[in-house]
């Protein structure tokens, strides 16, 4: 049989709406999907990758890049924030484009494959897992207009209509991509990269689906790559950006550092390479309460010498309650000890927390409340999410089967809609609701304070100029004014379970745009000056 090239696009979906994510200068390269596009381009074939989220594309704008590349293949990635737009661009595209096969995978589509392929006939197949082995054996399956039978680790359907489920890969059969990152691979600025290290994670957080992902293929807890290959990637990224500044290097694992022997063993080989072979570099990478106290001094003034300067650190809750609701392997005073280590070598915190949940009550709320209000006005800690956050919800997680076992989430209804659960307590219920609907007014302000702290940690800047002396005043106002409306907002909601209004959100939201119009301005001074300095 004559070989025919295809002619493939993978699409990432823009999320509509509006989170704390959603900022298009974060905005990064999608790895996986360049993981897979480069399997794809080893194979002989052709392959366009469609960013919608880096490149602010809304639905339409995808449909219409799709139809006029006429493709033979599209594969998409969607989230469970932007499953539902994903499965209608796939409807148009289907209608435009009778004879392109359309395939989905990435987490979420892992665990709702069977879901997809009964509900949405649009979609021809699901790859489940690691796609970048399984794509090239899909297409060549589709090459052949064969349905799929032969092919490892998706679900098709056949020609009678059927889904089937093939049996799926196992990791030995899945090597680390072999791939480097583009010069043109922007994240927060034309200087900034993004690699993965490792996959899987030991811990089994009740929200996250990256453990039963791994299992898939066998994957029992965490598999790192060997330190000189992870320094090589590195190596040559700074190398390619040629630029003579420091590079920033994000490291999307989600566990860069296990609490392990071996773990901390290959990070301390990862930032003697960095240090020895002189790479210009600032990193940020994600680390556990667990992993963090695990590490001793020498160990994290390696990992600064290097070049770690921002780490993010999913405190979720200070009520161990919470925490044991939300299966996190660190207590309150764990996340305590890690944060102060991390302080201690002056490194910028990007604290992440989950305010509301399920099986939450106001009391564990507003005590949560109280404590990360505490840990964002510390020195060198930056809220990563808003005040307003709330737990999303989806197959392949235990708090999803812990609700579907007590009849608190809609089971047809999950898969594309991350909040389509209930609320123990009402009036949870009710100030989740108000504070979700204000979301879009609140985010900008987180927003802005994590890119105030990123410029923070990696220009150095004086603590004790006048720019910073402002700027400092002013986030100190915005948090207090958010939290100060929270506290009031859950008192109002508590006390009438649900009947009353909130009397004063417009005040709120005229004072709160107020102020996140003065920090811009004062952070747009600090950066002129800054610039003029440099």
């Amino acid at each position: 049989m004559v070989f025919r090239v295809m002619n493939c696009c993978l699409v990432y979906p823009r999320n509509k709406s509006i989170t704390s994510y959603d900022k298009p200068a974060w905005r990064a390269e999608h790895l996986g999907l360049s993981y897979v596009a480069e399997a794809i381009r080893r194979a002989g074939h052709n392959v366009d990758v469609i960013n919608a989220a880096a490149d602010d594309l809304d639905a339409d704008k995808v449909v219409r890049k799709l139809v006029a590349g006429n493709y033979d293949f599209c594969g998409f990635s969607p989230t469970c924030l932007t499953i539902r737009d994903t499965l209608d661009i796939a409807e148009i595209v289907r209608h435009k484009l009778p004879h392109t096969h359309i395939s989905l995978g990435g987490h979420h589509a892992t665990h709702c494959a069977l879901k997809i392929m009964q509900n949405h006939n649009s979609i021809n197949s699901v790859v489940r897992g690691y796609a970048d082995a399984s794509i090239v054996k899909l297409l060549s399956a589709i090459e052949r207009k064969d349905d799929g039978c032969r092919v490892k680790g998706i679900y098709y359907r056949n020609q009678d209509g059927c889904t089937i489920q093939n049996d799926d890969l196992l990791l030995s059969e899945i090597p680390f991509p072999k791939y480097y990152p583009k010069p043109s691979s922007i994240c927060r600025s034309e200087h900034s990269y993004v690699i993965h290290s490792s996959r899987g994670c030991y811990n089994h957080c009740s929200f996250c689906s990256t453990p039963r992902f791994g299992a898939i293929h066998g994957l029992q807890s965490w598999l790192g790559r060997n330190a000189e290959d992870i320094v090589d990637e590195i190596e040559f990224i700074c190398e390619s950006d040629n630029s003579g500044r420091v590079v920033e290097i994000s490291i999307l694992d989600d566990n860069f550092i296990p609490a392990t022997r071996e773990g901390r063993e290959r990070a301390r080989q990862i930032a003697k390479n960095i240090i020895s072979r002189n790479l210009k570099v600032d990193i940020w990478a994600m680390l556990s309460a667990r992993a963090i106290v695990s590490c001793d001094d020498e160990l994290l003034t390696l990992l600064y010498q290097a070049g770690l300067r921002r780490v993010l650190f999913g405190v979720e809750a200070g009520e161990n309650e919470t925490l044991i609701t939300y299966r996190k392997p660190s207590t309150r005073d764990e996340n305590l000890q890690a944060l102060n280590l991390l302080l201690k070598f002056s490194l910028s915190v990007h604290a992440t927390s989950i305010l509301f949940h399920p099986y939450a009550n106001m009391e564990e709320i507003r005590n949560n409340a109280d404590f990360i209000e505490k840990i964002h006005s510390l020195p060198g800690v930056c809220s990563y999410t808003p005040i307003c956050s709330r737990l999303l919800v989806f197959p392949g997680t235990s708090i999803y089967d812990r609700l579907l076992q007590d009849g608190m989430v809609d089971e047809g209804e999950c898969y594309l809609n991350p909040y389509a659960y209930t609320f123990k307590d009402h009036s949870v219920a009710w100030l989740a609701d108000h504070m979700r609907s204000l979301e879009a007014k609140i985010a900008p302000l987180y927003w802005l304070l994590t890119d105030i702290n990123n410029y923070f940690a990696i220009y150095n800047i004086d603590p004790n100029s006048h720019y910073m002396h402002r700027i400092s005043i002013t986030m100190k106002k915005a948090r207090s004014i958010c939290y100060e409306y929270f506290i009031e907002s859950a008192g109002i909601a508590y006390k009438s379970d649900g009947r009353s209004a909130f009397p004063r959100t417009e005040q709120f939201i005229d004072i709160l745009m107020d102020t996140i119009t003065d920090l811009s301005n004062a952070y747009s001074e600090l950066q002129l000056s800054y610039t003029k300095q440099i």
